[in-house]
């Protein structure tokens, strides 16, 4: 692989899709441009693939007929997905999600890290805040390093109700949470393990770029059923 350049980026524009395969996009320090392109391409692509929406029938606004339906759709996810977050359960995650058309925060997270991997950007941090009663339970993910580091919240653009916008630069966000909470934040290492932020600030879950060919070599042994027959 090999880095492609800005003035390559530029001439994409925000449609990544049209976007050569085999590069590798390191979003540093001075890139915040970039992350925010590759912010608005993932959230336009995400709310076209997840048209089902955010499924948390509780602290979202579902996109399918009723409660039970959203309620479904999740479970349905969730009972065909790996635990934990490392690299390879996180890219699982992502090709359920995407044949079920939608999930909570964690499937939504998923979808968008994978997304931006087999385009070749990096580095990806998935990111969560623990469950009550130490946080609010939460997951999103953060594209760049330094002043580029861009937090891309896909949840709430396909419905999650949370009081932040869908995309904002990380150093925001310990503006927009208590201190309590972002004490909290967790970020997940490449294995799957959460540990506390604030102790590995220099922490990524993915510090290299991909491709959709290392994506399919991983989720190709997964059997996605049409998780939307609920005879199933």
């Amino acid at each position: 692989m090999t880095d492609v350049s800005d003035q390559a980026l530029e001439q994409v524009g925000d449609d990544l899709e049209h976007l050569a395969r085999g590069f590798q996009i390191k979003v540093g320090a001075g890139k915040a441009w970039p992350a925010q392109q590759c912010g608005r391409s993932l959230l336009r692509r995400g709310s076209q693939v997840l048209v089902n929406g955010a499924t948390n029938a509780t602290v979202a606004d579902h996109r399918v007929p009723d409660p039970e339906t959203a309620e479904f759709i999740l479970r349905a996810v969730r009972d065909r997905s790996p635990q934990g977050c490392s690299h390879e359960a996180l890219l699982k995650v992502a090709r359920i999600t995407r044949a079920a058309k939608g999930g909570n925060c964690h499937e939504c997270a998923s979808f968008a890290y994978a997304y931006l991997f087999t385009k070749g950007f990096y580095p990806i941090r998935f990111m969560s805040f623990p469950p009550r009663p130490v946080s609010f339970d939460h997951c999103f993910i953060v594209l760049g390093e330094g002043d580029a580091a861009t937090v891309i919240d896909l949840w709430k653009r396909v419905g999650g109700r949370i009081e932040w916008e869908e995309m904002f630069p990380f150093s925001e966000l310990d503006q927009k949470v208590s201190a309590a909470d972002f004490q909290a934040l967790q970020v997940a290492t490449p294995r799957g393990e959460l540990v506390p932020f604030h102790q590995h600030q220099n922490l990524y879950t993915c510090n290299v770029g991909g491709s959709i060919e290392q994506y399919r070599a991983i989720t190709g042994d997964q059997e996605i059923v049409d998780l939307m027959d609920m005879s199933k």
